[in-house]
């Protein structure tokens, strides 16, 4: 289904926020059809903005690509095919979030990567007709694996220039100083997949007049800030000295001197790390299979028959 040919060790040791991995043929062709994204656009509400949105020149309202209509005793609202074929052929780029919630091909997916790589993953959906791309040049806050499904996607990947980045620290308000010369160009075919680590600047550009759908893999790993939150939290809130007012602070800055021993004492405690990496380990991908079949057992053949004899 989705075979990676470098090994947990040579992902951290070579690649892991250090440079881009361009791996050819990774995928099945069919690990995702277009029935499979059929299915998902019937079941998705428009109207919650956490599932999905369309892009051309900037959001497009949902009336824009989907009608209301009455179910039961509410109004609802469902993508009309029509409208949406109309703006991915001006265009607009189809985003579905959270994909790996909406169809279990997508999880079995994530669940790869995370068990390789040992990250948390999630992932997006982007669905294209042609056009200009749709966030131009810019970096992601969190590593990235993108795995074309459908057609061909041009990639463009820069060198950073704020290695790094949190997640408040985007690239929105800095896209003129992303790097003139790319250092990875490439068409990406179908099964292809690219990794992009956090902070790269990149750009995905569809072919002219070319379906293409990829998949965007974010891979959330915990920071070095993170653990100094989560000890804030979880320890300094019961330290006296952490709860001391700013306010009673002397001149000399006895008061910070003795704070930050005790801040260091615990960041520095192999036992509190260890508790906070078992929590952060325990938020990975843990995607759970069904198979009705096999739990049922086989159905007797006098109840496959379309009705039975009175």
């Amino acid at each position: 289904m989705l075979c990676i040919p470098i090994s947990c060790s040579e992902f951290y040791g070579e690649y892991f926020e250090k440079q881009c991995f361009y791996a050819p043929k990774v995928a099945d062709i069919g690990i995702f059809t277009w029935d499979d994204l059929n299915d998902v656009l019937f079941t998705l509400e428009p109207e919650k903005h956490e599932d999905v949105k369309v892009l051309l020149e900037g959001r497009v309202p949902v009336g824009g690509y989907a009608s209301s209509y009455q179910d039961l005793d509410k109004f609802r609202q469902r993508i009309m095919p029509e409208k949406l074929n109309a703006l991915l052929r001006s265009g607009a780029t189809l985003i579905i979030n959270r994909l790996d919630l909406k169809s279990r091909k997508i999880a079995c997916a994530c669940q790869r990567v995370s068990d390789l790589y040992e990250l948390k993953t999630v992932a997006n959906g982007y669905l294209a007709l042609g056009g200009k791309g749709t966030f131009g040049k810019h970096w992601d806050t969190h590593d990235v694996f993108a795995l074309q499904l459908f057609g061909r996607k041009r990639w463009r990947i820069f060198r950073p220039t704020l290695y790094l980045p949190l997640e408040h620290q985007t690239s929105a308000s800095v896209k003129d100083t992303c790097p003139k010369v790319p250092m990875f160009d490439r068409v990406l075919q179908a099964g292809d997949l690219l990794y992009i680590p956090r902070g790269w600047w990149h750009e995905a550009i569809p072919l002219e007049n070319e379906p293409t759908f990829h998949l965007a893999i974010g891979a959330h790993t915990a920071k070095l800030i993170d653990y100094l939150v989560w000890v804030s939290e979880n320890y300094l809130a019961l330290k006296e000295i952490a709860r001391t007012s700013t306010l009673d602070e002397p001149v000399d800055g006895a008061s910070l001197g003795r704070f930050a021993q005790v801040v260091a004492a615990i960041l520095s405690d192999s036992d509190v790390y260890s508790r906070f990496r078992r929590e952060v380990e325990g938020m990975r991908n843990s995607y759970v299979p069904f198979d009705l079949e096999s739990m049922v057992g086989p159905i007797p053949l006098n109840n496959l028959s379309a009705g039975t004899k009175q």
